[in-house]
C-alpha cells in the first residue's frame, strides 16, 4: 500500500505534465520558441560562463549552468530536450522532498500536496519552459527540508550549512530571494546562538557561524565574485536595477506624466525606455536606473505606490500561458487558483493565531510554518516591482501554500476529535 502511494506522488504531477504538454501542443516549434521571451537570456548566461568564464550581467549562473551543461560536449542550445529534462528532474526532486518534509512532520501530507499541485496547470506548464521556477522551488522546498531537520536535531552544523546552501542555490535562480537568504542566515545564527548560551554549548556558536559563512560564500559569494571578474562590481546581478527600470519605474512614470493606467501606456513607457537602453552596458544600464528610481522616490511617490498597488492586484487576479480568448476555461481556473494559493494561506494563518489550534503545535512546526508564511509574504511583496506578469511569480510558492494549508487541515481534524 505505502509503495502504491509513493507511485501515484510521483506518477500524479507527470501525467498531468503530459496532459497539459499534448492537449496545448506545447513542444510545436520548440526549437524556436524555447529562446522566446526571458528564455534566451539563460542560454546567453550559461554560454557566458562557459565559453569565457564570464558572468551575464542580468542572470545569475545558478540555473545557466545547468541548462547550458551540454555545451561541455559540443553541443548547439538547445540540445534537444534537455531543459525539460531538467525541469522533470526538479520536479521529481520537489516529490521526493515533500515526502522528507511528511516523514518529519508525522502527517500524510505528500500525497495530498502531489495531487493538488497537479491541477495547478500553471505550475506543472513550466516544465516545457527554459526558466527558473521549477529549479527555484526545488531548493526553496530542499531549504523546507533542512529547516525542519535542524530544528528536530542537536547537532546542527551541517543542517544549517544545508539550509543556508539551498537557500543561497535558489537565490542564483532567482536573486530576488538574497535578502530573504540574509535574513534567514541572520536569524537562524542569534537564534541558534541564544538557544546555545543558555544550554551551555557556546562552542557551537563559532560552528554555526562557520557553516553558514561557508555556505554564503560558496553561493552568493562564487557569483560576486564572477560579476567582480567581468564588470568589477560585487553584486549578483544588475537584474534589480533593469526590472525596476523597465517594469514599475515605466508604469509609475507612465501613471505620473499622463494619469495612464492601461498596460497599453505602460507598454508604450517600457518601449521608450527599452529604446533607451539599447547599447548601454549592464553598469551604464544601473546608473540611468538608480537616477530614475531617485527621480521616482522624490517626485512622484503617489504615483510609484499606485504602481506597486497595481502590480500586485494584477499578478493576483491574472494568469500567464493560457489566452483569455482561446482557453477562457483553463485561464479562468488558473486565475481562481492564484487567487487561492495566495490570499488563503494568510487568512489561515490568522485564524491559527487567533484560536487554540496555536496551542497544538509544536515548537519545531510554529517555525516551519513561520518560515513557509515568511516566504510567501516575501515572494508576494517583490512580486510588485513586475508589471503584468501573470502568475509568473506566484507559481513558485504553490507547492508551499498547498504544504501550509494540507498541514493545518490534519491539524484542525485532529483538534476536533480531541474535544
Amino acid at each position: 500500500m505505502k509503495n502504491i502511494r509513493y507511485i501515484i506522488i510521483f506518477l500524479a504531477p507527470i501525467l498531468s505534465y503530459l496532459f497539459v504538454t499534448f492537449y496545448f501542443n506545447q513542444l510545436k516549434d520548440y526549437d524556436s520558441a524555447i529562446f522566446l521571451g526571458d528564455q534566451g537570456t539563460y542560454f546567453e548566461s550559461g554560454k557566458y560562463f562557459y565559453n569565457q568564464f564570464d558572468a551575464h550581467p542580468y542572470r545569475c549562473i545558478g540555473y545557466p549552468l545547468l541548462l547550458c551543461l551540454p555545451e561541455l560536449i559540443g553541443l548547439n542550445a538547445p540540445y534537444g530536450y534537455w531543459p525539460i529534462i531538467i525541469n522533470i528532474l526538479f520536479l521529481v526532486g520537489i516529490l521526493y522532498f515533500l515526502i522528507r518534509i511528511e516523514n518529519v512532520l508525522g502527517y500524510a501530507i505528500a500525497l495530498p500536496v502531489s495531487i493538488l499541485l497537479s491541477i495547478c496547470f500553471g505550475f506543472i506548464s513550466s516544465v516545457n519552459l527554459a526558466l527558473t521556477e521549477l529549479g527555484f522551488v526545488f531548493f526553496t522546498m530542499m531549504a523546507s527540508y533542512f529547516l525542519l531537520r535542524l530544528l528536530n536535531s542537536e547537532r546542527r552544523d551541517w543542517q544549517i550549512f544545508f539550509l543556508i546552501f539551498s537557500l543561497g542555490c535558489a537565490s542564483l535562480f532567482r536573486p530576488g530571494l538574497y535578502l530573504f537568504t540574509l535574513a534567514t542566515s541572520i536569524i537562524c545564527f542569534f537564534y541558534f546562538m541564544l538557544i546555545d548560551i543558555k544550554a551551555g554549548k557556546k562552542q557551537f556558536i563559532f560552528k554555526s557561524f562557520l557553516s553558514i559563512s561557508i555556505a554564503l560564500l560558496i553561493t552568493l559569494g562564487s557569483q560576486s565574485l564572477l560579476m567582480k571578474k567581468t564588470y568589477n562590481t560585487f553584486r549578483l546581478s544588475y537584474i534589480d536595477d533593469l526590472a525596476w527600470y523597465v517594469y514599475i519605474g515605466a508604469l509609475a512614470n507612465a501613471i505620473h506624466e499622463n494619469n495612464c493606467f492601461s498596460s497599453e501606456c505602460f507598454a508604450a513607457e517600457r518601449n521608450n525606455r527599452e529604446e533607451n537602453l539599447i547599447n548601454k552596458s549592464g553598469a551604464e544600464m544601473s546608473v540611468i536606473a538608480k537616477e530614475d528610481r531617485k527621480n521616482t522616490l522624490q517626485n512622484k511617490k503617489q504615483a510609484l505606490f499606485k504602481a506597486y498597488k497595481i502590480n500586485l492586484a494584477t499578478n493576483l487576479v491574472s494568469s500567464s500561458g493560457w489566452d483569455k480568448n482561446q482557453y477562457p476555461g483553463f485561464h479562468n481556473f488558473s486565475v481562481l487558483v492564484n487567487k487561492t494559493l495566495t490570499l488563503l494561506p494568510f487568512g489561515i494563518y490568522f485564524l491559527f493565531l487567533i484560536t487554540k489550534l496555536t496551542k497544538s503545535c509544536t515548537r519545531t512546526e510554529h517555525l516551519f510554518l513561520l518560515f513557509i508564511i515568511g516566504f510567501i509574504f516575501y515572494i508576494f511583496l517583490t512580486s510588485g516591482i513586475s508589471t503584468y506578469q501573470g502568475d509568473r511569480f506566484h507559481v513558485v510558492f504553490y507547492p508551499f501554500s498547498l504544504v501550509f494549508l494540507t498541514f493545518f487541515y490534519y491539524k484542525s481534524k485532529m483538534a476536533f476529535r480531541t474535544r
